[in-house]
């Protein structure tokens, strides 16, 4: 594992010493009872729904429990009830540019993507206490 620094949010940390690189991504078609359980069995706060190696939308575990808590069909895709807009971020970004993006997009986790913009992880609230803490 590398190292990280903890001096806080000073600019040392890039968004690349952050991240988790394995991340849960699930199709489009999957449904949200499944991508739901996903979630919980993974510990995840969500996942990125990919169509092959694109991302399309973000799906978090609020949105899958908001979806199922109106009683909508729990067989539903999980396009249904994703959020179509991508939060994204590069590696080389330092961590203050992703925490702003989190917060201006009141996000749980930004999809950290290579410049051809295929995925290359994710970013979480926890990863970013995780790295700017001692």
């Amino acid at each position: 594992m590398p190292s990280r620094k903890s001096a806080g949010m000073n600019g040392d940390v890039t968004v690349q010493e952050a991240m988790t690189r394995d991340y849960v991504g699930v199709s489009g078609s999957d449904s949200i009872r499944d991508t739901a359980q996903l979630l919980l069995e993974e510990d995840a706060p969500g996942a990125v729904v990919l169509r092959g190696q694109e991302p399309i939308g973000i799906v978090t575990a609020g949105d899958a429990l908001s979806w199922l808590v109106r009683d909508e069909s729990i067989d539903a895709s999980v396009t249904e009830c994703m959020t179509e807009s991508v939060p994204e971020v590069t590696p080389e970004q330092p961590i203050e540019a992703a925490v702003d993006e989190l917060f201006a997009r009141s996000a749980t986790l930004l999809v950290v993507t290579d410049n051809g913009g295929d995925p290359l992880g994710v970013l979480t609230q926890r990863d970013v206490i995780a790295a700017t803490t001692f």
